[in-house]
């Protein structure tokens, strides 16, 4: 078993409802990220990283779907539910994702831009 933050990971699924009806894993690990789907915690290099609500639910999309393209209305629809917000908010909150997560935010390692397409996260695993 290998270590997510404090807790182990397990075989187990939560039983917690998703909008795909899929049960997600009780840990997600992509390259050194592990998110606790249980605490809604993320964790790089077993380091806690603090994360608000959005950036939260954006950050599980990322990991669950690692080297999928997301459009930004297709992040619009996943993490806002298709409410209107600011054209900018989505770069935003990838800006504050990138901080947090990146050594070097302008130069990601992880959480990169598809030109003229989206956003992906990229790990190697």
């Amino acid at each position: 078993m290998r270590k997510c933050g404090k807790a182990f990971l397990s075989p187990k699924r939560a039983r917690l409802p998703t909008p795909s009806a899929r049960p997600l894993p009780d840990f997600i690990t992509a390259g050194p990220f592990c998110y606790n789907s249980m605490t809604m915690e993320l964790f790089k290099d077993n380091r806690p990283i603090p994360l608000s609500s959005r950036e939260n639910v954006l950050m599980k999309l990322f990991l669950c779907n690692a080297g999928r393209v997301f459009t930004k209305e297709q992040l619009y629809e996943h993490v806002w539910n298709g409410s209107v917000v600011d054209a900018n908010t989505i770069m935003v909150y990838i800006s504050h994702l990138r901080n947090k997560i990146e050594e070097d935010p302008k130069n990601p390692r992880y959480l990169k831009t598809v030109w003229g397409l989206g956003y992906k996260f990229s790990v190697k695993i």
